[in-house]
């Protein structure tokens, strides 16, 4: 809440300075949109919930490129296997980055299949691994233990 309460200006220089920690090189952002989600009178920065038997087709309406593959959605109502959860978000930042990476380097993403990128089919072979493996995850400083974690 302490970052909801400051001034634009105040909080750009917040977030730009806790980039710079990681990223010692980044360029001064030359414009930028803030969003209060806690502060918007539906939403209240809540996660996404769907009931049970609710029609799907929104949501994997969401995570497909837009605009010709110009712009990418990424987030925790984006994902469609972890919908409404922080991994789901991780997820999905990662699916997202795959694309506009895979479009930079003219790889050739389209709009039905970029989410089966090779980070989603990895994804997808180690959560299978880890379920078939009864859903232990390996040893900690194993490759696979850190797989689904933030880098």
């Amino acid at each position: 809440r302490w970052l909801a309460a400051m001034g634009d200006e105040e909080l750009m220089g917040t977030v730009v300075r806790e980039l710079r920690l990681m990223f010692p090189g980044a360029p001064s952002p030359v414009s930028w949109v803030i969003a209060r989600l806690g502060n918007e009178t539906y939403q209240r920065g809540a996660f996404t919930y769907v009931p049970p038997f609710t029609d799907e087709a929104l949501q994997r309406g969401l995570h497909l490129p837009w605009a010709e593959g110009r712009i990418m959605l990424a987030g925790e109502h984006t994902s469609c296997l972890h919908m409404g959860t922080m991994h789901g978000a991780l997820v999905s930042g990662r699916q997202a980055a795959e694309h506009v990476l895979a479009a930079q380097q003219g790889r050739g993403v389209d709009a039905t299949s970029w989410w089966r990128t090779s980070y989603t089919d990895r994804y997808m072979e180690r959560l299978r691994t880890v379920l078939e493996g009864g859903g232990e995850s390996p040893e900690e400083g194993e490759d696979e233990y850190t797989w689904d974690r933030n880098p």
